[in-house]
């Protein structure tokens, strides 16, 4: 009987730690597909440049001299897909919706949460990481903008 024992206890023993790979492997799995570190940006002296995560299509460049306003939104439909990389995780690329109609945006897909700039161009949509960095964000990209000398009509949209 002992030996039955052991063989039982090993037997449970080796279903526990099957199923802790297993939760530790879709977590794994879970956590790169929700990897929100793949929209980068760099803030240079006269440009946003915002760098989508792999697959996504060229960077996208805002020279600070060309944007009329910046808001912060969480009422924001995205639309449709128009060119560019839509993934579970990223949106990245030009899109179409009805309140902008064609428009770039390079963002996190879960978040409702966005930064929306109106530019010469057109409007450049963007967030980071989740609801506060976003909101972090829209803060200290205004303050930028404002210490450089530029009049930005900012406020929540």
């Amino acid at each position: 009987m002992p030996a039955e024992k052991n063989q039982s206890i090993w037997s449970v023993r080796r279903r526990e730690i099957i199923a802790a790979l297993a939760v530790i492997v879709l977590f794994t799995i879970f956590t790169a597909q929700r990897r929100t570190d793949g929209v980068e940006f760099d803030f240079g002296q006269t440009q946003l440049t915002i760098f989508g995560p792999k697959g996504a299509s060229a960077p996208v460049t805002v020279d600070y001299m060309s944007i009329r306003s910046i808001s912060l939104r969480s009422d924001l439909e995205p639309g449709r897909c128009e060119g560019g990389l839509d993934s579970p995780a990223f949106r990245f690329g030009a899109w179409r919706n009805e309140e902008f109609d064609q428009y770039t945006l390079c963002a996190c897909a879960e978040l409702p949460e966005y930064i929306v700039l109106d530019t010469a161009k057109g409007f450049v949509v963007f967030n980071y990481q989740d609801a506060d960095a976003t909101a972090h964000l829209y803060k200290a990209f205004a303050e930028l903008l404002e210490s450089k000398g530029l009049e930005v009509k900012a406020g929540a949209g």
